[in-house]
């Protein structure tokens, strides 16, 4: 049983979990997002009860190409809504998809919704400007070195970027999120079960991408690390 030790790859774990797709996972310049697909199929799963597209008419400007949307998520009858917000104009988009701002304005507002409403910590590919570059993943030889301590996503938990203690690790849940010991263990139990489909799916990948190979063994042999670390009782 293992589980990262870092906020932000325990969102592309959960992710991961929740897609059940690591072809809705994308890697770009040594960094996770998912796409609006991965989005839409989390969405489906559970049941969205509907969605709420508006654009922005005193933002938009059609001469400029200049475009903002607003969409509201509801995820039950009852729900109040998830509202995301999306803008896109020519200088934050991909060359590829000059004249069409208006498609991913609105793309990036259900997105953003979508990511609120059912917990997704990490950004979507269409809300980067890179977004429809093709081939991402064979980008892996151009990102840049890992840092020295092996903490691949260099977001500090607790004051640092190495990886946490176990006992560490369940004490800063139980602290920071004033939840009782069977709370956080069943968090970390969930962040354990992701991180083995995701582990699984990116195996599978790898295989069937060549390209990918070496990118994808650096990131196992780095979760194996922060499962030796962060979840093995001591």
């Amino acid at each position: 049983m293992g589980v990262l030790a870092t906020p932000f790859l325990i969102s592309v774990s959960l992710a991961a979990q929740e897609i059940n797709s690591i072809g809705d996972l994308r890697l770009i310049d040594g960094k996770w997002y998912v796409s609006n697909s991965g989005l839409l199929r989390i969405a489906r799963r559970k049941h969205c009860h509907g969605m709420q597209i508006e654009a922005l008419k005193e933002f938009c400007d059609f001469d400029a190409s200049r475009f903002a949307f607003r969409a509201t998520i509801f995820t039950s009858p009852t729900c109040k809504g998830f509202v995301g917000y999306g803008e896109a104009h020519p200088s934050n988009v991909s060359s590829a998809v000059h004249r069409a701002e208006m498609r991913v304005a609105e793309t990036r507002a259900v997105n953003r919704a979508l990511r609120k409403a059912y917990g997704i910590g990490i950004c979507s590919v269409e809300e980067i400007g890179s977004f429809a570059e093709p081939q991402v993943f064979r980008e892996s030889k151009k990102l840049p070195p890992q840092p020295a301590n092996g903490n691949p996503s260099e977001r500090p938990l607790n004051g640092t970027t190495q990886w946490s203690d176990s006992n560490a690790l369940r004490r800063l849940g139980e602290t920071r999120m004033t939840g009782t010991p069977t709370k956080i263990r069943a968090i970390l139990e969930r962040i354990s079960d992701a991180l083995s489909q995701t582990e699984s799916d990116l195996r599978s990948y790898s295989k069937e991408h060549p390209d990918f190979k070496e990118v994808g063994d650096r990131i196992l042999r780095e979760w194996e690390k922060g499962r030796q670390l962060s979840l093995q009782a001591r």
